[in-house]
């Protein structure tokens, strides 16, 4: 599975999952990084950082795999905005994570921003849409029978193209209409132009940013199919 991946250039892939770790964390730390160790150790909450964990798990085993690369050859690097990347590696890549899930999507093609949000009802959706949605997406959603899908259809959007362009959140939301598939866009004094994707998926919404269109293959990754799409995670 892995070298099929390595092969194919004009695809994007994206996993996620609720994948579940085992609580005592000396059966999988060696398969982290010193430095995700350490950043683990700062949660305050269990759940957090058992989820912190388990997204970096994945990401290093199958990066690993991807470049065929040792554990202690991977190094990340970050961009001004924490964005992390591999240094001379033609896989782009990007990670979000809430509550109970997480999402990765990997491409050869440039830059791209992924995010997952868990679907959940708000008190007020109309107070938080015009704070923080361009106008023409909160007469989107007000004209939307399904409200709440389509907060999360552009929320999800929004937050992958910031992350898309390095960014980050930033405090013009209101400016950043995504409606538009393929927007151009002014950030932080850059223009940007990323197509924007958005996928429901069971209790939650993916939202994607990439540099060009392509096909996407979305895979979900849990207990049924994890040994047997990365291997057994515990034998680095």
């Amino acid at each position: 599975m892995i070298t099929d991946l390595a092969n194919c250039a004009h695809k994007t892939f994206i996993f996620y999952s609720k994948y579940e770790l085992p609580d005592d964390i000396n059966h999988w730390s060696h398969c982290l990084l010193p430095t995700e160790r350490e950043k683990g150790i700062q949660f305050q909450n269990r759940s957090g950082q058992r989820m912190f964990y388990g997204v970096h798990l994945f990401l290093n085993r199958f990066l690993c795999k991807l470049l065929d690369l040792e554990l202690q050859d991977l190094s990340f690097k970050y961009g001004n905005h924490g964005k992390p990347y591999i240094g001379n590696c033609p896989w782009h890549f990007n990670i979000s994570h809430t509550n109970e899930s997480w999402a990765m999507a990997f491409s050869k093609q440039g830059s791209l921003g992924i995010d997952i949000e868990e679907i959940q009802d708000f008190e007020d959706l109309i107070g938080l849409i015009q704070k923080y949605f361009h106008h023409d997406e909160v007469k989107y959603v007000h004209e939307a029978e399904a409200k709440t899908d389509a907060f999360y259809r552009i929320w999800t959007r929004k937050e992958a193209l910031l992350k898309a362009s390095g960014i980050g959140l930033t405090d013009d939301l209101t400016k950043i209409c995504v409606l538009d598939p393929n927007p151009k866009h002014c950030i932080g004094g850059k223009i940007y132009q990323f197509e924007l994707s958005s996928y429901k998926r069971e209790n939650c919404f993916i939202g994607l940013a990439q540099i060009e269109k392509q096909a996407c293959q979305i895979i979900k990754i849990d207990n049924s199919n994890y040994n047997s799409f990365l291997g057994n995670p515990f034998l680095l």
